[in-house]
């Protein structure tokens, strides 16, 4: 049985997301005593009005980044804050000097000033009118996973890498189109954000297998990165279908009565150590790893013949070689004769 309910998670409105992104963008410029805002109401980008989110740069001769804005109206941008060199600092150089030819970029690709007169900081001037356009090529790709199979009554994680391809900066924002009701939602990495050209991110998305899900059952999605300097322009990946395994949905039951209870780690999130309890009502077999969100075990905890009764195994977040892993979610699986139980937890840094 297949559903095909389209239900599409959407986040925050792009336009409230590039102002709180606008609100840290400030880099390494350095605020000085002195300045000139730089200002205009007439500024294009591929021919077109610029974009909310574009970032203007400004840069003195010696490439000293002593100015900063991010655009909030579509068309315009301003006022900018172009520092001058602070005096009281001489063994430093944090800003531009009278007479200085400013040079101006938008999304880190050096603009034409099309106003009439050069951009010059001067220290007669308060305010300083500099029409721009640039063109620019904006592109992302989106590395995506194969489909993949799982069991009814866990969750299914992939993973992607989206990569600024083009010759700017770019702001991108991802978007989960899930064709059923399986709940599918982005679990870890930032779904928007800045990205610098050649620069990429991972985005983990969940999938979760409901427990009465029909063995043969799939559920498809999509992401979808866009742009937001080019809004013309979408890379999406294929479809990606997650199946229902072939064993019975009982056998992945989080508590098989008469046979074993796997518990959920403690403390967690945590760092570095966690215990991990587990108790047996039947002798047997057991098997007890750690894994990471693309599936590579990471680390053997348990593996011997164990007597029924109760068991606590610590990890202390070191890989089979002994070295400490990176923050993120990992999973951790107990295995026995006759049953598996998987569960997830998050080290936190």
């Amino acid at each position: 049985m297949t559903y095909f309910k389209n239900t599409t998670y959407r986040l925050l409105p792009l336009s409230l997301l590039l102002i709180f992104f606008a609100a840290t963008a400030f880099a390494d410029v350095t605020p000085t005593p002195e300045w000139v805002s730089f200002w205009s109401h007439s500024t294009t980008l591929n021919g077109n009005p610029i974009p909310s989110g574009a970032i203007i740069d400004a840069y003195d001769p010696d490439g000293v980044h002593c100015g900063r804005d991010t655009v909030r109206t579509v068309g315009a941008y301003g006022f900018m804050c172009v520092y001058k060199d602070d005096i009281s600092t001489p063994d430093i150089d944090d800003g531009a000097g009278d007479g200085d030819l400013i040079e101006l970029r938008i999304c880190g690709v050096v603009a034409t000033v099309v106003s009439s007169d050069d951009p010059i900081w001067s220290d007669d001037s308060t305010k300083f009118e500099a029409d721009l356009d640039v063109d620019i090529d904006f592109d992302f790709t989106l590395d995506s996973p194969e489909g993949r199979e799982g069991f009814p009554n866990s969750t299914v994680y992939y993973t992607f890498t989206v990569e600024n391809t083009g010759d700017g900066i770019d702001f991108f924002n991802t978007m989960v189109t899930n064709f059923g009701d399986w709940d599918t939602s982005i679990e870890e990495g930032s779904p928007t954000g800045y990205l610098d050209p050649g620069e990429s991110t991972d985005i983990i998305v969940a999938v979760n297998i409901p427990n009465d899900a029909d063995v043969g059952e799939y559920q498809e999605f999509r992401l979808t990165v866009t742009s937001a300097m080019d809004s013309g322009h979408s890379e999406s990946s294929d479809l990606i279908r997650t199946t229902a395994g072939s064993s019975a949905a009982d056998d992945y039951d989080p508590f098989v009565p008469g046979v074993f209870k796997l518990q959920q780690n403690y403390p967690n999130p945590f760092n570095p150590n966690t215990n991990i309890e587990f108790s047996l009502e039947r002798a047997g077999n057991v098997t007890l790893e750690v894994y990471n969100v693309i599936g590579q075990r990471i680390r053997i905890l348990m593996d011997r013949y164990c007597t029924a009764g109760a068991y606590t195994v610590e990890w202390d977040g070191k890989s089979e070689s002994g070295q400490a892993v990176a923050s993120g979610i990992y999973f951790y699986r107990l295995t026995s004769d006759e049953y598996s139980r998987t569960r997830k937890m998050m080290l936190m840094k």
